[in-house]
């Protein structure tokens, strides 16, 4: 379960169709995750499951991008998506940087203390 409090934003890039974007999945993230998708447990579960899967991955990485590039729509990411899931090299690239940012978002395990 993540908790909001801990996140810590550390950027990680991530190149999409020739752009790179800086992510983290950090407060701000969580509030457009929040938005566009909903709890981001049940984002991820639908990534791990599945079902509602491409959904929830496309609502992820947008929710990731953008706090950081205010102008990026829903439709755009979804466009960029689509050049990045024809090709299983990127979309690896993908899910690597995703889990990278992730992890780096996450407190480490003797700083959350409970």
């Amino acid at each position: 379960m993540m908790r909001v409090r801990d996140l810590k934003t550390i950027l990680v890039p991530l190149e999409l169709s020739g752009r790179t974007f800086n992510i983290a999945f950090d407060f701000n993230c969580m509030c457009e995750l929040d938005e566009v998708y909903g709890d981001f447990d049940i984002a991820i579960k639908a990534i791990d499951s599945g079902k509602g899967r491409l959904k929830a991955i496309r609502a992820l990485i947008y929710s990731a991008i953008k706090p950081r590039y205010e102008d990026i729509t829903l439709l755009e990411v979804g466009d960029l998506l689509t050049d990045v899931m024809r090709d299983t090299k990127k979309a690896e690239y993908l899910m690597q940087q995703i889990d990278k940012a992730l992890t780096l978002s996450m407190p480490d395990k003797e700083e959350v203390g409970e």
